[in-house]
């Protein structure tokens, strides 16, 4: 994989968040845009997808309480779903935010 293809806002806001599809590909040059590398504050999310703002909570705080900002817009990468057809409390997924230090 040689990349994520991604869309989605130049701000985040956690109240009103725009969800855009990233799917891995083998070929970047059929990619709409590569996801530059990064530094960023991760946190692993296990469970339903209702739970997902707790995740966002978490490293949000973490980020400001560490001298950090949000640099780009987060992303999450769905390591397991219901794709997997195993239950939501099993699901697993990355929740990645840019930053760089304030």
């Amino acid at each position: 994989m040689t990349g994520y293809v991604w869309r989605c806002i130049k701000e985040f806001d956690p109240e009103n968040s725009d969800i855009e599809l990233a799917l891995g590909v083998a070929d970047a040059d059929k990619a709409d845009k590569i996801m530059p590398g990064a530094m960023c504050a991760v946190t692993t999310h296990y469970g339903p997808y209702s739970k997902l703002p707790e995740a966002y909570g978490a490293v949000t705080k973490w980020i400001s309480e560490n001298g950090y900002e949000i640099a780009a817009p987060p992303y999450e990468i769905y390591v397991t779903s219901h794709f997997d057809k195993i239950p939501p409390s099993e699901w697993e997924t990355r929740v990645f935010f840019p930053v760089k230090k304030r």
